[in-house]
């Protein structure tokens, strides 16, 4: 064979790998585009219906006499979803007493998003942001941000719009179950602390929860005014637990036993919360973290949000993303992951799921999402494929039925 020949082949080959890796990685990697959708405009949804022939949940009513078609009228469940954010957000929060959404721009603003033009909330942006944490009301938010070797710590209240910072002594903090107390990291006269902190106070009143307190990367949630909930750090590489702490007696007390990638997070109105622990158990537990019913599907917990009377879950399509192969939940925080969302209603007493919404059906985009957060009848979430905030607000829909 003549060289040349040779040469041609060669390269034939080599286009025809580079086209074939190009392929199988947008197909199975790549994040996937999302069709832009209009702030303020809506897609009403119909659930699928039941095998009974109900439709998302609603009513189903008496027919009439053998024989006779008497018209009634039932109340089918219906949802929107809608597009909430003029632009991309690095994370948001709502207001539950004002029903109001409020977010932090790519740029560090805080905006409000509303139907119409997105109002600027504070003009003071936050550079290199972190993280936020709202309040039990929603009406003040812990902000986070600055470089990994120097975090700072402020304050935002939606309310008179103000940016507050902390104190340099406080390295950490979250909620301790009212808007005006704190539970965090302290240092005082280089002692590491573990602190209750009174923010309604001015200067800050502290009260010292542990002393050498030791615990690296801990995260804090409020069970009450008086029951703290310290956990690690969840890593598919290595065993994390939960303790509570009893702020009243001191009393630490292992809640959740030591597990590979394990972490809860409450549900919005504390009454019930949810776990995960590598690669792909998923639970849900009341308040004496016991399981309140067995789930035959698995998501992670920042995709669930609700109450006892309903829960609402976006499970992703593929179970694929929960294999051993994956280092989960790893693997999802670092962005090495994205899925492929549908959003489903829980029942809380039976575990049973019932589709809502198909993600990347019809007019609804691909939908990857993550700080699902449930509040006013509304499921509000960021979209990762975007970054803009979401919400399925449901509604009820009177229909006729003739029989």
């Amino acid at each position: 064979m003549k060289p040349i020949y040779k040469i041609l082949i060669t390269l034939v080959v080599i286009i025809i790998v580079i086209f074939l890796s190009y392929f199988l990685w947008t197909k199975f990697f790549a994040p996937k585009s999302v069709t832009p959708q209009e702030p303020g405009t809506g897609v009403i949804i119909t659930p699928p219906s039941d095998n009974n022939g109900q439709t998302g949940g609603g009513d189903n009513p008496p027919g009439g006499a053998p024989g006779t078609s008497t018209p009634t009228t039932s109340n089918v469940d219906e949802y929107l979803f809608k597009k909430l954010s003029d632009k991309p957000a690095l994370a948001f929060w709502v207001s539950i007493t004002g029903n109001t959404a409020f977010y932090v721009s790519e740029s560090g603003v805080v905006m409000e998003a509303k139907d119409g033009e997105d109002s600027v909330v504070s003009k003071q942006p936050i550079s290199n942001f972190i993280s936020l944490e709202a309040s039990p009301s929603g009406e003040k938010v812990i902000l986070s941000f600055g470089s990994p070797s120097n975090i700072q710590l402020a304050i935002f209240d939606s309310v008179d719009k103000v940016l507050r910072p902390l104190p340099k002594e406080i390295l950490s903090a979250s909620w301790a179950g009212t808007d005006n107390q704190l539970v965090g990291v302290t240092q005082q006269n280089d002692v590491t602390l573990l602190s209750l902190i009174n923010i309604s106070k001015q200067p800050y009143t502290y009260k010292t929860l542990v002393t050498n307190f030791s615990i690296k990367d801990a995260l804090f949630s409020a069970k009450s005014a008086t029951e703290i909930l310290i956990s690690e750090k969840p890593s598919s590489h290595s065993l994390s637990g939960v303790w509570q702490l009893d702020t009243d007696t001191g009393v630490m007390t292992l809640v959740v036993s030591p597990a590979l990638g394990s972490f809860i997070r409450w549900a919005s109105g504390k009454d019930l919360m949810f776990k995960f622990a590598s690669p792909n158990k998923f639970s849900i537990l009341d308040r004496s973290f016991g399981e309140i019913s067995p789930v035959l599907f698995t998501t992670l917990p920042n995709k669930c949000d609700g109450g006892l009377d309903v829960i609402y879950c976006f499970i992703p399509k593929d179970k694929g993303v929960f294999s051993n192969t994956n280092s989960m939940p790893d693997d999802y925080f670092m962005n090495n992951i994205f899925t492929s969302d549908d959003f489903y209603k829980i029942s809380p007493s039976s575990g049973i799921e019932s589709l809502i919404m198909a993600g990347g059906s019809g007019k609804i985009p691909v939908i990857d999402a993550d700080n699902v957060s449930y509040a006013n009848s509304s499921t509000y979430f960021i979209n990762k494929y975007d970054n803009y905030v979401y919400a399925i607000q449901k509604t009820t829909n009177e229909v006729i039925n003739d029989y």
